[in-house]
Parts: structure tokens; sequence; C-alpha cells
């Protein structure tokens, strides 16, 4: 999966205008076809989702969309002994504010301006890929995070970070690939899991 998404070099961001009378769907629906448009493949098919990124200016309260593809979600780790999936993809979610060197250009004010970021799910794939940032790395050092991490077996509901309602927005468990060892190395074990 992993080699198949570097080999698709034009996943890109898509930034999509809504109009008076758009729908969050319905701007998601046309990135959506805009994006596959000539395209497809089982890899899409499969494991092809969809972010909004919604930027809000602090001042004039503009909002911008911008629509991005994913076919996994690189999740980041809390800095706790224990936590779980769903607050990891909360973290993921979280408002973030940008201002100082991050600040946003702001089209209504013509200007940079501080602004708050969030992203959300406007289009669910049928397989939910999830990668774990595991490993950080600053300028002066390497560290695997060895947190624990919960989640559900069955019924992982994304509808909290969704830009909008779906009928279908729980996943099951299928399979894991769990690292064992440190930065300098170790193998990865995969886990199916199957019924009975």
């Amino acid at each position: 999966h992993e080699d198949l998404r570097f080999a698709r070099a034009d996943l890109h961001l898509l930034e999509v205008e809504l109009g008076e009378d758009d729908s969050q769907a319905e701007a998601s629906e046309r990135a959506s076809m805009r994006f596959y448009n000539g395209m497809s493949s089982h890899v899409l098919a499969a494991f092809g989702g969809q972010l909004a990124s919604t930027v809000t200016c602090v001042s004039c309260e503009a909002k911008s969309v911008t629509r991005d593809p994913f076919l996994d979600l690189s999740l980041p780790i809390p800095d706790e002994e224990d936590s779980s999936l769903v607050e990891c993809l909360a973290a993921f979610t979280e408002s973030e504010l940008l201002d100082g060197e991050n600040m946003y250009w702001c089209s209504g004010c013509a200007g940079a301006r501080a602004a708050h970021k969030t992203l959300r799910l406007s289009h669910l794939p049928s397989v939910l890929a999830i990668h774990l940032k595991r490993f950080s790395y600053t300028e002066t050092s390497r560290k695997k995070k060895t947190t624990r991490i919960s989640f559900p077996e069955v019924g992982l509901s994304l509808a909290p970070f969704a830009s909008q309602p779906f009928a279908n927005h729980e996943y099951d468990l299928a399979a894991l690939a769990l690292h064992s060892g440190g930065m300098a190395g170790g193998p990865y074990h995969p886990l199916c899991l199957r019924e009975g």
C-alpha cells in the first residue's frame, strides 16, 4: 500500500470555492470528481478518502477550504503513557492557531493575519488505513514513542471527525502492523484478524 501511495505523483491539494448554495457535501463531491477524473485503480477505490482543511481568519472570519485526497491518515500520538486511537484522531483534527511566522494570507483582509486551521474528513474511504507517528525527530534527538494505544476492534466511529454526516462512518479492525525494536531498527509484525 505505501509503495503504491508514493507511486501516485498526482496526489495534490484541490482548492474548491464554496458557492453560496453549496453544501460541504457538494463541494467535497466536486473536488473528488476533479481529482479522480481519468484515474481509477483498486488502491484508490479501496483506500481513497478526502480531508477538508478549513482556515478561518481571526480578523474578518473569512473561510478558505482546501480538499486534500489521502490514502492513509498519519496520526500524532499524545505525550502520555496510555492513549487511545480516538484521542489520536482528536489530536489530528484539533484546531491549530496560525500566527507569528505561520500567519495566513487572508484575501479578505489583503494581508497576513492570525487564523484557525481545522482538519475534517470530508470523504470516507472503504478501507481506512491509519499510521501512528511512533518516531519523533528534533534537531538534537530521535526517539520512538512507547505510548500504549487502545483501539476498538469493532465500531470505530469517525462521525466526530467528519465535516458532514455519513451513512457508513464506522470501521472494524482487520489488521495491524506492529514494529518491535527501537530507532536503530527492528522488524514489523503483521497481524490479521479472522472470524472463528
